[in-house]
C-alpha cells in the first residue's frame, strides 16, 4: 500500500510540475506566469529541481518574494557602463594639463570615444565663468575667458547613461612680456673702424622660455643672439661700412615680445 500511495504522490507532483513550470502556467508555482513585475524572473532549476523545490527556484531580481533561487551574483546591479574616453586636442597641453598662452580667451576643442552623444560642462575657477552644450564624436567650447596668471579650467563629458569623463586643464594666461636690454655696446651712438661688432643683451622672461633676435633696421638685417653661460646673450656682427640701427628683441613662447630702444652704429672702415 505505501508503494503504491508513493508512486500516486510522484505523478501527482509530475503532472503539478508540468503544469507549473512554462511560463503559460496557471497554477501559481511559476511567478512568470502572473506578468508585470515577474517578467525578468528565470530559473536555475532543472526540472527534478521543479518537482521538489517548487517556487523555490525562481529567482525574481525585482521582487523580494521570489528571490530563493537567486544567487549573489543574480542579485548584484549591473556594473555601470564605462564613461567616455576625452582626447584634447586644442590648446596643445602637456601630459599634466598645462599649457600657457598669450590670448585673453581660449577654446577647449577635442574627440569623444564610447559615446554617441553628450553633454558638456566646463568651468573656469580663475573667472568663475562655466558653460554647457552638447556633443557627439568631436566637441568644441565656448571662448572661455582667462584671467592674468592661472587658470583651472574643468571639461566634463556626460553621456546619456550619466557617465562622466573630467578633464583638468591649468592653463596660464602669460600677458606679462619680457624684459629685454642692451649691454654692450654701451653707447647709444657709436663710431666703430672694422665692420665687427659684438652686441650682447641680457633677456628674462617671468615663465622662463625666451628667445632672442637682432634687428639692423636700415638693411632689415635679422638673427639670433645665442645664450651664453654667463646667462647673457651674444653675437658677432659683421657691418658694411655706413650707418646702422640695431636693436635686439627676446620673445617669449606666447609670442610675448619686447624690442630695446635702438642704438645707431657708424661704421667707418
Amino acid at each position: 500500500m505505501k508503494r503504491i500511495l508513493v508512486v500516486l504522490w510522484v505523478v501527482t507532483q509530475m503532472g503539478a510540475s508540468a503544469e507549473g513550470c512554462g511560463p503559460e502556467s496557471t497554477g501559481g508555482r511559476d511567478p512568470t506566469a502572473h506578468g508585470g513585475a515577474f517578467a525578468n524572473c528565470f530559473s536555475h532549476c532543472d526540472e527534478f529541481d521543479w518537482l521538489v523545490h517548487g517556487e523555490a527556484c525562481w529567482c525574481c531580481p525585482e521582487n523580494p518574494k521570489y528571490q530563493s533561487g537567486c544567487s549573489a551574483s543574480d542579485l548584484s546591479p549591473p556594473p555601470p557602463p564605462p564613461p567616455p574616453t576625452i582626447t584634447i586636442t586644442q590648446p596643445l597641453v602637456d601630459g599634466d594639463g598645462n599649457a600657457a598662452v598669450g590670448t585673453d580667451t581660449i577654446v577647449v576643442a577635442g574627440t569623444v570615444t564610447g559615446a554617441d552623444e553628450v553633454r558638456l560642462e566646463w568651468s573656469n575657477s580663475a573667472t568663475s565663468a562655466s558653460g554647457t552644450g552638447t556633443a557627439g564624436a568631436y566637441f568644441r567650447t565656448s571662448p572661455i575667458a582667462l584671467a592674468p596668471g592661472r587658470n583651472p579650467i574643468v571639461v566634463k563629458l556626460i553621456d546619456t547613461a550619466n557617465a562622466v569623463s573630467q578633464i583638468d586643464l591649468f592653463i596660464t594666461r602669460d600677458a606679462t612680456p619680457p624684459v629685454v636690454g642692451i649691454l654692450e655696446p654701451t653707447e647709444s651712438e657709436l663710431t666703430i673702424p672694422s665692420p665687427n661688432l659684438l652686441l650682447r643683451a641680457i633677456a628674462s622672461d617671468d615663465y622662463g622660455t625666451v628667445h632672442v633676435t637682432w634687428h639692423d633696421d636700415p638693411s632689415g638685417r635679422t638673427g639670433y643672439l645665442i645664450g651664453d653661460r654667463d646667462g647673457t646673450w651674444l653675437v658677432a656682427l659683421s657691418l658694411l661700412a655706413g650707418d646702422h640701427t640695431l636693436r635686439v628683441v627676446a620673445t617669449d613662447a606666447v609670442g610675448n615680445a619686447t624690442s630695446t630702444p635702438p642704438i645707431t652704429v657708424h661704421v667707418n672702415y
